[in-house]
């Protein structure tokens, strides 16, 4: 096991370096998560993501991350899908991981409507 952790470590160390950016210290932002979140349930469960209370948590969100990748000049994208896997690594051992970080993402998503 340890071995399998040492493996994965590196290999994430080496994909941050071809990508040009540092490796993440730490959680990501909670938007950065949320959107990572909202992602994959839009492929596993697309007419859930499609109610209005979603849409709006999603948006929400997205506007947030959008902001602070701008501000922190690193990629959205990127950052998304480095989430997106980190996410898809912890369902894996918790199925229900995926669904209750949506849930609370919609739970303490920001009202943007300002």
């Amino acid at each position: 096991m340890r071995i399998l952790s040492l493996v994965l470590l590196a290999t994430t160390t080496a994909t941050a370096a071809n990508a040009g950016t540092p490796v993440r210290n730490g959680p990501s932002p909670q938007s950065i998560s949320c959107v990572a979140a909202f992602e994959l349930m839009h492929r596993a469960a697309p007419n859930w993501t499609r109610q209005p209370a979603v849409q709006q948590a999603w948006q929400s969100w997205e506007g947030i991350a959008l902001d602070l990748t701008s501000q922190a000049r690193v990629d959205f994208g990127e950052q998304v899908q480095r989430e997106m896997e980190t996410l898809g690594n912890q369902t894996q051992s918790s199925p229900n991981a995926l669904s209750q970080s949506a849930m609370k993402c919609i739970a303490d998503a920001p009202n943007r409507s300002g």
